[in-house]
C-alpha cells in the first residue's frame, strides 16, 4: 500500500469534487503568437486568468528546465479529483519550430494519453500549493486508481489516446504467447494448441488453459496499451531500444487482439524469483508476472510433457 505524505494527509480534509466534464476548447490557448511585451493571461475552461497564471508559473518552476512561464499554455483540462486539477501544458519555444515526435504518458501500467510532441506535458495543479508531478501524487495516495481511470476516460473523450482501453468481453477473450531464445514455443488459447519447434521437426499438443477468467482480469489490470510494442526492462530508456538484442536474449511476445508486446529479457534464464530480485519498474514487473505465470502453467502441464521430442531434435536455449 502506498504511504501517504504530509501533502496527501492535508488534502484528505478537502472537499471532494466529482470529475468535471469540461467543454473542450476549440482553439488552443497557445495558438496565439507570443508577443514581445508582457503576457496577458486569459481564462481557460474552468480556470480564471489568475489561476492560469499560477499554473504556468508553478509548472515552469517544477520542471526546472529554464522554462519561461509566459511560454507555457494549457492545452487540455482533464478534470478535478479532490483538490487536484489535471491538465496538459504546452511549452512554446520562442523562435523555434516544434519537433513532431509523439510522447506517450503512462503510469504504473496505466496508459493515459499520447501527446503530439515533447513540447506537451501532463501537469497536476492544486490551488494554493502549485503544480505537481502526477506520479508523485499517485504514490502518496492523493490521486487514486479510480482517479486515474477517470482521467483516462476524459483523455479518451478528448481523443488524445491511441488504441483505446482494453474492453474485450471475457467470452471473446483469447491470447497468443511466444517465448524462448528463438520464439520457438507458441501457445494460442483460441485454438488451445501448443507448438514447439525442434531442430528439424515441429511438435504440437492440445491444451485448454485453466482459469481464463484470472488471466482476463490480469490483462485488464495490465492496461496493455500502456506498453511499447518492444522493450527491454532494466533500462530507463528501454522502449524501442532492442537493436543488437534480437539474437542474444530470451524473448516473450504476447498478442491480445490488435496489440502485440515483445519483451527481450536481460538474462535467458529469467524466472519469477529472479525477476523479483531485479529492480524493474512496477510497470514491467506486472508484464513479467503475467507472461511467466502463463509460461509456467503450460510447461508444467501433462500436455506439454506428452510431446516426446527426441534429444537430437531438441532446441536448447543457451544462456
Amino acid at each position: 500500500m502506498k504511504k501517504r505524505s504530509l501533502l496527501s494527509l492535508a488534502l484528505l480534509g478537502c472537499t471532494l469534487f466529482s470529475c468535471v466534464d469540461q467543454e473542450v476548447i476549440e482553439e488552443s490557448s497557445s495558438s496565439a503568437s507570443i508577443s514581445s511585451g508582457p503576457r496577458v493571461y486569459e481564462a481557460f475552461g474552468p480556470y480564471t486568468a489568475e489561476q492560469v497564471e499560477d499554473i504556468c508559473v508553478t509548472y515552469a518552476e517544477r520542471v526546472n528546465l529554464g522554462y519561461k512561464p509566459e511560454c507555457c499554455f494549457i492545452e487540455y483540462d482533464l478534470g478535478v479529483y479532490g483538490a487536484a486539477h489535471v491538465n496538459i501544458i504546452k511549452y512554446v519555444k520562442e523562435g523555434k519550430s516544434e519537433v513532431k515526435m509523439e510522447k506517450t504518458i503512462s503510469l504504473y501500467g496505466y496508459y493515459i494519453c499520447t501527446l503530439p510532441s515533447f513540447s506537451y506535458d501532463l501537469n497536476v495543479w492544486i490551488e494554493g500549493q502549485g503544480s505537481f508531478d502526477l506520479q508523485r501524487l499517485y504514490e502518496t495516495d492523493v490521486i487514486t486508481d479510480d482517479d486515474i481511470k477517470a482521467i483516462i476516460k476524459e483523455a479518451d473523450r478528448q481523443k488524445i489516446r491511441k488504441g483505446g482501453t482494453f474492453d474485450t468481453k471475457l467470452e471473446d477473450f483469447s491470447f497468443n504467447l511466444n517465448w524462448g531464445y528463438r520464439f520457438s514455443n507458441t501457445y494460442d488459447s483460441g485454438t488451445s494448441l501448443i507448438k514447439r519447434e525442434g531442430k528439424t521437426n515441429n511438435y504440437t499438443a492440445s491444451f485448454s488453459y485453466p482459469n481464463m477468467g484470472n488471466i482476463y482480469q490480469r490483462v485488464k489490470d495490465l492496461d496493455i496499451y500502456s506498453y511499447a510494442d518492444e522493450f527491454r526492462p532494466g533500462s530507463e530508456h528501454s522502449e524501442g531500444t532492442t537493436a543488437g538484442l534480437r539474437n542474444t536474449n530470451y524473448r516473450y511476445k504476447l498478442k491480445i487482439g490488435d496489440k502485440t508486446i515483445t519483451c527481450y529479457t536481460v538474462r535467458l534464464t529469467l524466472d519469477k524469483s529472479e525477476m523479483m530480485r531485479q529492480e524493474y519498474r512496477p510497470h514491467y514487473r506486472k508484464f513479467f508476472e503475467l507472461v511467466i505465470d502463463i509460461k509456467d502453467a503450460i510447461e508444467s502441464s501433462a500436455e506439454w510433457n506428452s510431446m516426446n521430442i527426441p534429444e537430437d531434435d531438441l532446441l536448447v536455449d543457451y544462456g
